[in-house]
């Protein structure tokens, strides 16, 4: 007797054995709809109201299922397919990783609401909306390449009232204007897609995931008036941030400050750690925060850099900075 299929998807030979019973196919078709959507309806009930319902029916969803998180400030629609941002928002109503924009405003020392948020690689606008939303920001520009997390940004700035606040853009920002960059999608981590430059450093399978092309603009074409006193550069793009800050020279040399990602897997793909070294350093700044540590500042050097480039390196991590 062969074995019952492993967990997860069944095999193309199990699916055909089940096409000979279309009655019992059928019935189990509707027993899951109808316990998907009572654990829907289940969900919204006060008594109800646990992360681990929430987890068990986003889990349950099937593939590329719009859901809705309506949490106590924000309202987000997600994909069940996104199994990191999306999830998380769906299973705890909270945008994902927005605790370390209150980290930089305790840096900052200034609770006053700042003018622009610039989002880049702004996901589905779990940043940039209750950036907004909550006033920490008067508006935003969000910028976000791949298509299906764009469509789901654009929804959710509109769901939230933010339409006349956030003004979001569909391509990617690099060292030049009106460049084709291949994008590298994520199956399950729609925060993961990375632009390929080489694949050097492919210990992922980077160079097995489907592939589509993004046309790129740079920073000085895209944000024409930047107050650096009233604004934010926000950078999470997967080791592609110091392509970005080259097309930034305009902006950097009013130093605002920058919040990135700091990963050195990511910036050794895409030959990107001595760009962000390079546009940082000519441009002026002069200390860095590590988010991850709560320590003081550190002076910022080249010699500061590559020591927690390779100190992360060696540990295969990444940590996220605020630039000042």
């Amino acid at each position: 007797m062969e074995p019952f299929p492993a967990a997860g998807r069944p095999t193309p030979r199990f699916k055909e054995r089940f096409k000979q019973f279309p009655m019992l196919v059928t019935t189990l078709r509707i027993m899951y709809d109808l316990l998907l959507l009572a654990l829907r309806a289940a969900s919204h009930l006060p008594f109800f109201d646990l992360k681990l319902l929430r987890r068990i029916i986003f889990d349950l969803a099937k593939p590329n299922t719009l859901l809705l998180s309506a949490g106590p400030a924000e309202t987000f629609v997600i994909s069940s397919s996104d199994r990191m941002i999306g999830r998380h928002v769906y299973v705890y109503k909270e945008p994902y990783d927005f605790d370390k924009m209150e980290s930089v405003f305790r840096i900052l020392g200034d609770s006053r609401p700042k003018m622009l948020l610039i989002d880049i690689g702004a996901n589905i606008g779990s940043v940039c909306i209750p950036a907004v939303k909550r006033r920490a920001f008067r508006k935003a520009i969000a910028v976000e390449p791949e298509p299906r997390n764009y469509s789901l940004l654009s929804a959710n700035i509109h769901i939230n009232g933010l339409s006349d606040k956030i003004v979001a853009y569909n391509f990617a920002l690099g060292r030049k204007d009106d460049e084709q960059l291949l994008l590298e999608l994520s199956k399950d981590n729609f925060g993961d897609h990375r632009v390929r430059i080489h694949g050097n450093s492919d210990l992922r399978s980077d160079a097995l995931r489907e592939t589509i092309t993004v046309k790129s603009e740079t920073f000085d074409k895209t944000i024409k008036e930047l107050e650096p006193k009233e604004s934010i550069i926000w950078l999470d793009t997967q080791g592609f941030e110091g392509h970005i800050l080259s097309g930034a020279r305009k902006a950097l040399q009013l130093r605002p400050p920058i919040c990135l990602e700091f990963w050195p897997y990511g910036m050794s793909r895409t030959d990107s750690y001595s760009l962000l070294k390079k546009a940082l350093i000519e441009s002026g700044y002069s200390s860095f925060f590590d988010l991850n540590e709560n320590g003081p500042p550190v002076s910022l050097t080249t010699a500061s850099l590559d020591r927690l480039y390779e100190r992360l390196q060696g540990r295969d991590q990444f940590t996220d900075l605020l630039v000042l």
